[in-house]
């Protein structure tokens, strides 16, 4: 009997102590700074990616990190990221697009040339067509335009 309350008693104490692999906030520095590898856009040889934070549950993440340039300490930047727990480590789960396709602005629809894409723009923001047609009631005249 002594043998059995021994046994459970260590399989508890493992199941409590147990996740497959430690957390670590090196490992989730290190999927954030892969992500950021990816863009073309970003000298991420020049940034250092710091972990504020993190809030994990289960094989998900949430962590709160400060980005900073490596050459100006006052140069920070604050994000939020997403990730996943796969087989091989931490990855970043990218964002889903912020405006459905259903509801995107037709491309160039009533903006002026030259205008930069508005696909993807953040959830809230304006639309970039004009709409109903007009100005609102009251609004002021544009380019000599009398109403």
């Amino acid at each position: 009997m002594r043998l059995v309350v021994a046994a459970v008693a260590v399989l508890l104490a493992l199941l409590a102590c147990g996740e497959d692999e430690p957390r670590s906030a090196s490992d989730v520095e290190a999927a954030i700074h892969e992500y950021l590898s990816e863009r073309t856009d970003l000298r991420v040889d020049q940034m250092r990616v710091r972990a504020d934070r993190i809030r994990y549950d289960g094989d998900r993440a949430v962590a709160s990190v400060s980005i900073m340039a490596s050459d100006d300490p006052k140069a920070i930047m604050k994000m939020m990221y997403e990730l996943a727990r796969e087989s091989d480590g931490w990855r970043v789960v990218p964002p889903e697009s912020a405006v459905p396709p259903a509801t995107a602005p037709v491309e160039g629809e009533g903006l002026p040339p030259g205008h930069p894409p508005t696909v993807g723009l953040p959830p809230g923001h304006p639309p970039t067509a004009p709409q109903g047609g007009g100005l609102p009631p009251g609004h002021p005249p544009i380019s000599g335009e009398e109403r």
